[in-house]
């Protein structure tokens, strides 16, 4: 099959990151990351992963194992990591708050290079909570970002990774989950800002009627540049997996989506869908998207699709026609549509079914 990789880019590298400060609002994306009870907490530091987590968890020595077909840029920079961890939850156990997964920067560090395998034990059920943010501007800095998750045989997972990359900055991440016989995984995007985000996602079935569900909600602005690479890799029988994107495009920004979905000669009684949906809100906004299949068996459901458009003015008018002043309806206009994403509650546990 052919490998699907994000863009290359020789200016890929991050400039300035942190963790979210207490109350850190996302803004138009929705509502504020809450400060909930936790599970445990998994943070890389210039000194290495520091980790707090409770019965059930543990951190283990050794590298991660990079998942194949990554992108070149990506995997030199692995060669190097400057902080890596392996994080095991047992087998059957059950985690009711999130885990949280961030990076704390040292002061005077110029390069960060965080590597997280965490490896799902069979019939668990957890939440990651991973959040990346800018704080403090620093062209002296360079990041960049990958987690692999393993998901054992009927495991239950939602993972929530959410990005904020003010004007300036760049954010290159790399997402994979391996999903076991059974497994069910929601693997959320939240995006916002005015800087450049690129982000690979890549969800692999293995096992036989594993469940994987890809939901994404994203609002840039100003002259940002936002693009994510998608493929939905079905190697099992009677797998199901969705990838559902929303979004919304302001100012000189630009969206660039490109998704395949890979159904192998095995995957027989599959069924696989994606959906891209971009809304721009000015006239110098712009999205492309490239939805793709590559279907080697013959008895399954597949399915792909991407549409771009602006405002309903007839929508817009009827809020209008109700006193509502034209700002606050535009903003209610847009969260309804990146509602439609379908993004999962962090506590949300069992995983939403797949519709």
């Amino acid at each position: 099959m052919a490998r699907l990789l994000p863009p290359s880019d020789r200016e890929a590298a991050w400039k300035g990151f942190g963790p979210f400060p207490a109350g850190w609002n996302l803004g138009p994306v929705g509502p504020a990351p809450k400060r909930e009870a936790l599970s445990g907490e998994l943070a890389h530091t210039g000194r290495g992963p520091r980790a707090d987590l409770p019965d059930g968890m543990r951190l283990v020595a050794g590298t991660p194992a990079l998942a194949a077909g990554i992108h070149p840029f990506v995997a030199r920079a692995f060669s190097r990591p400057t902080s890596a961890a392996i994080v095991r939850i047992q087998a059957g156990s059950r985690c009711e708050d999130p885990l949280l997964l961030s990076t704390v920067l040292a002061p005077g560090q110029a390069r960060a290079v965080p590597v997280t395998e965490i490896v799902v034990g069979a019939g668990a059920q957890c939440t990651i909570d991973e959040r990346i943010g800018f704080l403090d501007p620093d062209p002296r800095v360079d990041l960049t970002a990958s987690t692999v998750i393993r998901a054992g045989k009927g495991a239950r997972i939602v993972w929530r990774t959410t990005v904020f990359a003010p004007a300036g900055m760049f954010a290159l991440l790399h997402r994979h989950a391996i999903l076991a016989e059974g497994a069910e995984l929601a693997l959320d995007l939240e995006v916002a800002g005015a800087g450049r985000v690129r982000v690979s996602s890549t969800q692999t079935l293995r096992g036989a009627q594993a469940v994987g569900r890809m939901a994404t909600a994203v609002r840039v602005s100003e002259s940002a540049r936002y693009a994510h690479a998608v493929l939905q890799d079905v190697r099992a029988p009677g797998c199901v997996s969705r990838m559902n994107e929303r979004v919304v495009v302001d100012g000189l920004a630009r969206s660039v989506f490109a998704g395949s979905i890979y159904l192998a000669p095995q995957a027989q009684r599959a069924d696989s869908s994606q959906t891209h949906r971009a809304l721009l809100l000015s006239d110098g906004a712009a999205s492309d998207a490239t939805p793709s299949l590559e279907i080697r068996a013959d008895d399954v459901r597949c399915s792909h699709g991407a549409t771009t458009s602006r405002l309903d003015p007839e929508q817009r008018f009827y809020l209008l026609s109700r006193g509502i002043p034209e700002a606050e309806a535009t903003v209610l206009l847009v969260d309804a549509f990146l509602a439609q994403a379908g993004l999962a509650p962090l506590s949300s546990l069992p995983v939403p079914a797949a519709a």
